[in-house]
Formats: C-alpha cells, structure tokens, sequence
C-alpha cells in the first residue's frame, strides 16, 4: 500500500503564526500566512510599497520555506536541494501550490543530520 503523502489539512501549528510539517525524509516545510506578515511590515515600515502591492490578490498566500529537522523542536532553513533549485528559497503560493511543493519534499532522498 502506498504511503499518503501529507498535505495542507496536515499543517500543524508552531511557535503561534507559523505552521509546519515534518516528513519522513527529515525535510519538513514552514509556512507563514501572507498576511501575517503584511500585518507585521504594515507596522514597521508603511512606506514599503514593493510589499503592499504583493499583496492585492484575493487568494490567500503563504510563505514556504523548506527546514530540516535537527533535534527535537530544532529546525534549520535548507536552500540546497532540488526543489529549492527550481523554485528557490523563499516560495509566495497559494494553497494548492503549497500542496505541490509539499509532495516534492516528501519525494526528496533522506537526509541525514
């Protein structure tokens, strides 16, 4: 039987805003709502307009970042596997993005720490 591979629904909550997932693979994912970050922009600097019009889509968006697991609630960003070589580091999607992007983590090689 084939393995379910997680998904959006399986994000879990950590450290408040963020939301995570942690693959077999010792990958994981981090993914922060857009528009908590503009909220926290939005108060530090007003002036910044390259950020406010990121965000006049209606769709709601998410950074990703991909992580690698190293202790027990450690993390650290990774910016050197395939999919980062695709799509680089730091990722602005939409929900069903995030799913794709999900998939390919948890088809990376196992990584050790």
């Amino acid at each position: 039987m084939e393995k379910r591979l997680k998904t959006f629904e399986d994000l879990t909550p950590f450290g408040g805003f963020r939301l995570q997932a942690v693959f077999d693979n010792g990958y994981g994912v981090s993914v922060i709502p857009r528009d908590y970050l503009k909220n926290i922009f939005s108060m530090t600097d007003s002036s910044n307009s390259v950020l406010e019009d990121s965000y006049q889509d209606s769709e709601e968006m998410f950074e990703l970042v991909i992580i690698m697991q190293t202790g027990e609630d450690d993390f650290n960003i990774v910016s050197d596997t395939p999919v980062n070589e695709i799509y680089g580091d730091i990722l602005i999607l939409n929900e069903a993005e995030v799913n794709k992007i999900m998939k390919e983590v948890q088809n990376l090689p196992k990584r050790e720490i």
